[in-house]
């Protein structure tokens, strides 16, 4: 795999994890409404969200008040075992943050230099 290719594989893999653990947590015609709502009133389409985290998060927190720290958790969950990644939850970190940091350990891994251990999420949540 070439090094242009893993983030849009990165990408795909991280829109396909969504899919599924919100269809999971709620339904599918959730998930439609939460693609709807991106594109209705923050203007995203779902290939969009991977590059607009910020507007993905504004979105679960209008919509799930305090409960959307525990969707991302969910989320970020699924997105780990997915890439065969130990996942840790941390104080304040984000959706954004654990992605992120999803997204630099498959880029590491698939240069074959760093390991899970060496990348940990940098929090940006704020109380």
């Amino acid at each position: 795999m070439t090094e242009e290719r893993a983030p849009r594989e990165f990408d795909s893999l991280f829109l396909k994890t969504l899919d599924e653990e919100i269809t999971s947590l709620f339904s599918v015609e959730v998930t439609k409404s939460l693609y709807s709502s991106l594109f209705k009133f923050h203007g995203i389409t779902r290939e969009m969200i991977p590059s607009q985290m910020d507007k993905l998060q504004t979105a679960f927190q209008q919509v799930f008040g305090r409960s959307s720290v525990v969707i991302e958790r969910h989320i970020s969950k699924r997105l780990y075992a997915s890439l065969g990644l130990q996942f840790v939850p941390r104080a304040n970190s984000t959706l954004a943050d654990y992605v992120g940091n999803a997204k630099e350990k498959h880029a590491g891994m698939m240069r074959g230099g760093l390991k899970e251990s060496e990348l940990q999420p940098q929090c940006t949540r704020t109380l």
